[in-house]
């Protein structure tokens, strides 16, 4: 992870299924000719895109995959893995914010956002926030 002395704020970005932090971070570098992290460096932003821990996926037939949570099917009305998009909210508590918030840098300088189930994922987090505390900070 980038050191956070002196950012002003950070960026987190969540990938979307079967993709991985590393990748996600090249195709965004790439499809911008790299002003994307110009950019936000220039703001004295971080950009972290973390990977999620591959787990058994259903949409795969059980094979592992880095997704942040299981999926059963792409309905509405399809099952929740409620327990983990628990896990996966703990881990980027614990592997982005925290470490985020130890290098001075406060939740309320800190976007997260996503593509496909990264976005999905990110959506939970704000409004698992916004239930805590009144309000969308995160």
């Amino acid at each position: 992870m980038a050191e956070g002395k002196g950012s002003r704020g950070a960026v987190i970005f969540l990938h979307g299924s079967g993709d991985n932090g590393k990748d996600f971070r090249s195709w965004l570098l790439s499809e911008s000719n790299g002003t994307f992290e110009k950019t936000l460096s220039d703001a004295s932003l971080l950009l972290l895109t973390p990977s999620a821990i591959p787990i058994q996926y259903s949409l795969l037939g059980g094979q592992k995959s880095t997704v942040w949570h299981d999926r059963k099917g792409l309905g509405l009305d399809e099952w929740e893995d409620v327990d983990g998009i628990a896990r996966s909210r703990q881990y980027l508590e614990e592997a982005c914010v925290t470490v985020l918030e130890r290098q001075g840098i406060p939740r309320s300088r800190i976007v997260i956002g996503g593509f496909s189930q990264g976005g999905h994922m990110a959506l939970h987090l704000a409004e698992q926030k916004g239930k805590s505390e009144k309000k969308c900070e995160f």
